[in-house]
């Protein structure tokens, strides 16, 4: 056995021993994961003391009740569109959460096509968020005033948001629709290439390459079969043994987006729940989000400045 494959042994047995502590994690995905893996897990045990509830009136009586009564009918409006941001912002950290859960269990028990498999969800998951709602808290904080306006029944003229409506509708419904079905814009799904370019855009394409590869090795294609063959002066070797150096040859490899992908799928999904909590709604506040410190994200700041103006 060559003194490299002795070395990658020795990392192995290590990153076992570890169970993937906060350690391990940041060797793997980077210094920040540690600290956001913290924050969803504190998020999540919220959600499982307070049993979050949403209600929404059917359209018929919020008609009913908007002719008769404008700013009840604003109320309404506008304290479904909180429900509404703050269902999609805890939604897709669950759903982030789950895929990490199997990030991290493929890790445990070493399984490099699981983790190639959970690692597409997540970035799949991440896209679709960070394409969906890394507007919402901004918006929301830009039209404060009409909100708070509204929810003391104090709106006596119509004021909605189409565009933030579609937003979290599209979130929570889009689909991939068949060809003759007739359903709103809101309810189609874009292809998972057109949510990956909102992040490439932040970004490099490396994510592009990324995705390209989690899909070679989660499709049968030639990575998922090499993995478990050494390769060397034209002799192939079978080696079930493969799994955690494949994985640490992934996650080294692309180290520096993994971390940007946490930063832009988790901070704005965040920034919804830290600026949910402004309003001091009890059905859209999150205890657990006021210890999330987003001080050095701008737009954080410009959030702030829009609740004080």
């Amino acid at each position: 056995m060559s003194s490299l494959i002795q070395e990658l042994d020795l990392e192995i047995v290590e990153l076992r021993r570890k169970e993937m502590d906060k350690n391990g994690m940041e060797e793997l995905f980077g210094k920040s994961s540690a600290y956001y893996f913290d924050i969803i897990k504190m998020i999540t045990d919220d959600i499982d003391i307070l049993n979050f509830e949403y209600f929404f009136v059917d359209n018929d009586s919020y008609k009913k009740v908007s002719i008769q009564h404008i700013n009840v009918g604003m109320k309404i409006y506008w304290f479904e569109i909180l429900e509404r941001a703050h269902l999609c912002g805890v939604t897709a950290i669950l759903r982030q959460n789950s895929w990490i859960k199997g990030i991290i269990n493929s890790i445990n028990d070493p399984n490099f096509i699981q983790f190639a498999s959970a690692f597409r969800g997540f970035m799949e998951a991440s896209s679709d968020a960070y394409a969906a709602l890394r507007g919402v808290p901004s918006t929301i904080s830009e039209i404060n005033k009409v909100i708070r306006l509204a929810l003391e029944e104090k709106l006596y003229d119509v004021h909605t948001s189409s565009d933030l409506e579609d937003t979290l509708i599209h979130f929570a419904h889009a689909r991939k629709v068949g060809n003759h079905e007739n359903v709103p814009y809101s309810h189609k799904a874009k292809t998972e290439r057109q949510y990956l370019t909102s992040l490439t855009v932040e970004k490099s394409n490396m994510i592009h390459e990324c995705y390209s590869e989690l899909c070679e090795i989660t499709h049968p294609a030639s990575l998922s079969v090499f993995s478990f063959i050494d390769e060397k002066d034209m002799i192939l070797r079978l080696s079930t043994k493969k799994d955690l150096m494949n994985i640490q040859s992934f996650c080294r490899k692309y180290i520096e987006i993994i971390e940007d992908i946490f930063q832009l799928s988790l901070n704005p999904l965040f920034l919804i729940l830290k600026t949910l909590n402004l309003f001091n709604l009890k059905n859209v506040y999150t205890p657990s989000a006021e210890n999330i410190n987003l001080d050095k994200i701008p737009a954080w700041s410009k959030i702030l400045k829009n609740f004080e103006q």
